[in-house]
């Protein structure tokens, strides 16, 4: 469903004029339609070797996705927590053909992301956002559990915290439309 969910989120939008951006986003877009979802299987905190001397490979990457074909999705989950160094091209040197999802709050890019690394695998990274990609996915995920009340709470509550963790709750646009209301009232 996660997949899903994302492949429509980032279906290409024709009015961008980067088309440099198009194309890359595309190419992954492809990687994800030809992963086979129904046999995929997630692994957190996947090993994949020891951190060698030039640190080009090895580490632990926060979720791996496989499926039945050994394609693979990689997922760095970055919530106020720096980029190790070139963490990015050990899971690339890892499996040149994954998909390489950077999730960050605002969907902003890697730290110490050089020319020469973005060059070399910018075909296979995509940023995605808890902000907004994630948050329409935990409210899809709410509407197709409304039939099971522990897991549809349970993503309700994890959904308030995402939503908290963006400014988006309800307590922060209070505090911003209250802020509002009283600097126009002061002017």
């Amino acid at each position: 469903m996660f997949i899903k969910q994302i492949l429509i989120e980032l279906e290409p939008d024709k009015s961008v004029e980067s088309t440099a951006l198009i194309t890359e986003e595309t190419n992954i877009i492809e990687k994800l339609k030809n992963f086979d979802i129904e046999s995929s299987a997630a692994s957190v905190e996947h090993y994949i070797g020891p951190i060698n001397a030039d640190k080009t490979e090895g580490g632990r990457i926060d979720i791996l996705i496989s499926d039945k074909n050994k394609k693979r999705i990689v997922i760095e989950n970055k919530i106020y927590a720096g980029d190790q160094e070139k963490q990015l091209l050990r899971y690339y040197n890892f499996d040149k053909n994954a998909p390489l999802l950077f999730l960050t709050l605002y969907g902003t890019d890697p730290e110490d992301f050089s020319k020469e690394e973005k060059n070399q695998f910018r075909n296979n990274l995509l940023k995605i956002s808890y902000y907004d990609i994630i948050c329409r996915w935990l409210e899809m995920c709410r509407k197709e559990a409304a039939q099971m009340p522990l897991l549809r709470e349970g993503i309700s509550h994890y959904l308030n915290l995402v939503k908290y963790l963006t400014n988006q709750s309800t307590s922060v646009t209070m505090n911003r439309e209250i802020s509002n209301v009283i600097s126009q009232s002061l002017n």
